[in-house]
């Protein structure tokens, strides 16, 4: 973030942030709409990986934290300091992009007791 605006401007590093930020609104419209319950949970918890992510870096960058407090935090799909965090911003969109996929996968809960050890023993009168 700090890269982007010193070298090519404040009016760039706006642009980033701006589309960083509707990447994630996007996904969590997208979210709501799934009627699955597991990628619901699934999703939830990587687009709320991906929005504290870049809300500790872009307030990191402001000033508004300290740098050393959050030494871990990166800007999704941009920053490039610690390559893993990138590939696992990159998984986490996949993982939303299958949910978004398979959003009416399971429309409602499935009985899984249905499959269970009492409705056998009970099919064979035991």
């Amino acid at each position: 973030m700090t890269y982007i605006s010193s070298t090519y401007g404040a009016f760039w590093g706006i642009v980033i942030i701006a589309i960083v930020v509707g990447i994630i609104v996007l996904g969590f419209m997208n979210l709501f709409k799934s009627k699955n319950q597991l990628g619901h949970v699934m999703g939830m918890g990587c687009m709320m990986w991906l929005a504290v992510n870049t809300i500790v870096n872009v307030f990191t960058a402001f000033g508004v934290f300290p740098e050393w407090f959050f030494v871990g935090a990166f800007l999704p799909f941009v920053s490039t300091d610690n390559s893993d965090s990138l590939i696992y911003a990159y998984a986490a969109l996949g993982i939303l992009l299958s949910i978004y996929k398979y959003k009416d996968a399971y429309s409602q809960d499935v009985e899984i007791e249905r499959f269970g050890i009492r409705n056998l023993l009970k099919d064979l009168n035991l």
